[in-house]
């Protein structure tokens, strides 16, 4: 068994009154972590981009998570909640088994 610790802190760039990163830590269905950086002055898309992602994987099954076409549908959706809106980039990891 391995044990797993991750951390993560963002603050607002020197200058900037908002900060458009969020990041994400979850434990459940597997271990997963993500980070989002609203881009163009959208301080929200990033963690909207979380919320929907989270929402999306909770009920996903751990296999799910070794599955590239799971991965693409995901991002897929989100980037269809953010179309001709907001943009947000988007990285995320998952440890399984």
């Amino acid at each position: 068994m391995i044990r797993v610790e991750c951390y993560g802190q963002s603050r607002p760039q020197d200058g900037r009154s908002t900060n458009e990163d969020a990041f994400l830590i979850a434990h459940a269905p597997v271990p997963l972590a993500a980070v989002c950086d609203g881009a163009g002055a959208a301080a929200q898309a990033a963690k909207r981009s979380l919320r929907v992602f989270e929402q999306m994987t909770r009920s996903a099954a751990a296999n799910d998570f070794l599955r590239p076409e799971a991965w693409n549908r995901w991002l897929r959706q989100l980037d269809l909640g953010l179309l001709g809106g907001i943009e947000s980039t988007f990285v995320g990891v998952a440890v399984v088994g």
